[in-house]
């Protein structure tokens, strides 16, 4: 969906996306006739652009596949019955492949099932490869043989110490002037839907569309009625003077819009077969269309992930490794930190078994990446790597499918190639808590909506806050732990704003035997059995 081809001379180019300052037809027809010149061209114009892109060009005797930054746009490929098989989905691909349930790559679908992502390149089927971020493939015609190329990474370690704090929060400034100038500019005039939250990044998104006086927006929250988040996006939007809409949901109506066949469709095609697909707001999109408010040349454009990329998630435990600590040390502190926060969906596959896997995995990856292994003072830049190669790319980013599938066009401003290259610079004081980020959008002030804007957060919806604390009180002797076990099990399914736990039933979570973590703990589930495999990543007997 959203393909355009354009047929030359002696091969066929298939683009899609947005670039910024150019046409992005001119751009592919130029890749188009750099592929026989040597790789050092091809990365020199891949690594030129800003925007998000995904390239296809197809010649007698080899392809050429090419992805943006941040892989916004994915591309599969596998050597079957002598000839490679290319697709931007994965229901695709296992249709003309062949694909079934002896092609599983097992222990891919094991760490799937605990963090609801593949690693490194490796789908959920064996000899089934993804482009990585940054990088393009060439595949030989009639033959196995691949070659990959890197021209663009997120190489957090290249920090950039030359700059004052001063001279950093100034620099900071003028390049989220820049890039809100940017997407305006691409937008041309046309509505912007703006998906918005109580959060720092898609309040930047409002707020720096109204600083360079982009009027054509419409926002809008979704959701549980009465939700914190919502009520601080209809504040944030009517400060900023654009119309908020909101569209209700509940666990009932998230099942019932996703059981209808075309979401069932979308589910399809938004399988990169190397993560869950993103619902986050799925079934949200599917109703746009519907609405009046909403114009049919519409582009969406949303805040992720501004939270990683300017040091959100930083762990502590990482930002102060002693100099003297062993590489044993610190590569143990960011295998425990890495497991704690993304491999958890079920906390009984954490067997030691799959752990040596993952583990051997995940620095296998960074090291192919030539990170510094063995620079204390650098070592939170490999957890940060690893992330952004894993989860934020493979799950959070595949989000904008759900804007390709339902015809909708989108920017994604806060992953720009501009803003990686930034962000991967700032030194780790700045990036610790996004001080710089939240120190320049606070001193920038953007229509009004940081300085003394507060945002107050509480649990939705309102019956269940009795029940919650009488259970918290009887809880209360068996510890913090016990007491989140019982939240998750009881309370949580109800509290989700997103309301993804409609993907099964109240009874079902609350009678499970085992503990999970969150709703994309059964979202997970659901896709592995689509795929023949139980919820550990096992073939289903």
């Amino acid at each position: 969906m959203g393909w355009h081809m354009k047929p030359l001379e002696e091969c066929t180019v298939y683009y899609k996306g947005y670039v910024h300052d150019r046409n992005i037809e001119d751009v592919a027809v130029e890749l188009a006739l750099q592929q026989d010149c040597d790789a050092v061209k091809v990365s020199e114009l891949l690594a030129s652009l800003e925007g998000h892109f995904a390239f296809v060009v197809l010649q007698r005797d080899s392809t050429l596949l090419a992805v943006d930054w941040a892989r916004s746009i994915p591309l599969l490929f596998t050597f079957r019955k002598n000839r490679w098989n290319i697709a931007d989905n994965g229901g695709d691909l296992r249709s003309v492949a062949g694909l079934s349930l002896s092609d599983v790559n097992l222990d891919q679908a094991q760490v799937m099932a605990m963090a609801g992502f593949t690693l490194a390149d490796n789908t959920l089927y064996k000899n089934v490869w993804s482009v990585r971020p940054g990088h393009f493939v060439i595949l030989h015609s009639g033959t196995e043989s691949s070659t990959a190329t890197h021209y663009g990474r997120f190489e957090p370690w290249r920090v950039d110490n030359s700059l004052s704090d001063e001279q950093w929060q100034e620099s900071a400034k003028e390049q989220l002037l820049g890039l809100m100038q940017r997407t305006a500019s691409t937008a041309n005039g046309r509505q912007i839907l703006l998906p918005l939250s109580a959060g720092l990044d898609s309040r930047l998104i409002a707020s720096g569309l109204k600083a360079v006086g982009y009027d054509n927006v419409a926002c809008f929250s979704y959701g549980l009625e009465g939700n914190y988040e919502a009520d601080a996006a209809r504040r944030i939007a009517k400060h900023l003077g654009y119309p908020w809409h909101f569209l209700s949901s509940t666990p009932r109506l998230f099942r019932q819009r996703r059981n209808a066949t075309t979401y069932q469709s979308f589910l399809s095609y938004a399988d990169a077969l190397t993560a869950v697909p993103t619902e986050q707001d799925a079934t949200t999109i599917s109703e746009l269309r519907s609405k009046p408010w909403v114009n049919n040349d519409a582009i969406i454009i949303n805040g992720q992930s501004g939270d990683f990329i300017t040091g959100g998630h930083v762990p502590d435990i990482l930002a102060n490794m002693p100099v003297t600590s062993s590489q044993k040390d610190r590569e143990d502190k960011i295998f425990d930190a890495t497991v704690k926060k993304h491999f958890g969906l079920w906390q009984s596959l954490r067997t030691s078994d799959r752990l040596g896997m993952i583990r051997e995995l995940l620095f296998d990856e960074v090291r192919q990446a030539d990170a510094p292994m063995h620079e204390a003072a650098l070592c939170y830049s490999l957890y940060e790597y690893s992330e952004f190669a894993n989860r934020q790319i493979k799950y959070v980013v595949q989000g904008q499918r759900a804007y390709d599938y339902y015809g909708f066009q989108w920017q994604l401003p806060l992953w720009e190639p501009d803003m990686i290259r930034f962000w991967q610079s700032v030194p780790l004081h700045l990036k610790l808590g996004q001080k710089l980020y939240r120190d320049s959008l606070l001193d920038m002030n953007w229509g009004g909506v940081w300085q003394g804007f507060p945002v107050r957060s509480w649990i939705t919806p309102q019956w269940i806050r009795p029940l919650r604390t009488v259970a918290k009180v009887i809880s209360a002797p068996g510890g913090k732990n016990f007491w989140h076990k019982m939240e998750r099990r009881f309370f949580a399914y109800h509290m989700d704003v997103l309301t993804n736990y409609g993907v099964c039933s109240w009874l079902e979570v609350a009678t499970g035997k085992r503990d999970h973590r969150n709703a994309i703990s059964w979202l997970c589930k659901d896709y592995l059995f689509k795929h023949g495999l139980d919820f550990d990543g096992s073939p289903l007997r």
